[in-house]
């Protein structure tokens, strides 16, 4: 009864999708090499796919630290693969996966802010960073562990050189009415916008499949619907705490 409705409304969906790919895809000035810092195996695609692919295609290497193995259940070394072949998928010139017994991944456990600069500030110097891009102080889903990524940028002490770029957190509407985020991205002035590549649209999902162990089925849904599988805003991170 409702299968064909939902066909069309489906391909509509996509072809609208790539149509506002196309139009609002634009260049960036951004210094590499790019650090992305995230918090846990899956994050890197599900949260920032657009980025990591725009500045691939612009022959900008992006390297990825993992504060954690993702080892919640038990499966951290699993997780570890996983992470690889995504990494693989998106083109990250480098991955660093921390264990670290401070930084367990735990939606409850406080990470310490000195223990989070100490692994980033390595990775920055072995691998020359230029820019640093990771997650804001909502942490995009909430996520302890995200917010205090945040925590730590915030009240480092890099050298100015060091840009820093935060993925701007939207509400759930936006999340996932794929549409109206466009329309906020182009709407946008003084953010960073970032759309997958027309060529590459659907190399998230990819990214995403890679991760086999979390694939539950309300993932299906956040793949295909969720914003941030298709674009991505970033504010500069401009006060740093003292």
């Amino acid at each position: 009864m409702f299968g064909f409705p939902l066909l069309c409304f489906t391909v509509l969906f996509f072809l609208s999708l790539l149509m506002c790919i196309k139009i609002i895809s634009r260049s960036v000035n951004i210094k590499g090499p790019v650090l992305l810092v995230t918090a846990h195996p899956d994050d890197e695609c599900m949260f920032f796919s657009p980025v990591l692919l725009s500045l691939c295609k612009k022959g900008i290497p992006v390297d990825l630290l993992c504060l954690s193995n993702g080892n919640f259940y038990g499966d951290g070394h699993k997780r570890c693969k996983e992470l690889k072949n995504s990494a693989a998928v998106l083109g990250i010139r480098y991955l660093q996966i921390v264990v670290d017994d401070k930084l367990p991944d735990h939606p409850r456990k406080v990470w310490p802010t000195d223990r989070i600069q100490k692994h980033i500030l390595q990775s920055v110097e072995k691998l020359h960073s230029k820019t640093i891009i990771s997650f804001d102080s909502y942490g995009v889903s909430g996520h302890l562990n995200h917010c205090q990524v945040y925590s730590a940028l915030a009240e480092s002490a890099f050298k100015p050189c060091v840009k820093i770029y935060l993925l701007k957190t939207c509400n759930i509407l936006t999340k996932y009415f794929v549409p109206l985020a466009f329309l906020l991205a182009i709407s946008s002035s003084n953010a960073l916008v970032f759309t997958v590549p027309f060529t590459s649209t659907f190399i998230p999902h990819k990214a995403m499949f890679q991760h086999r162990s979390q694939l539950l089925w309300f993932r299906y849904l956040y793949i295909l619907f969720s914003a941030y599988m298709y674009t991505n805003l970033f504010v500069p991170l401009k006060h740093r705490v003292k």
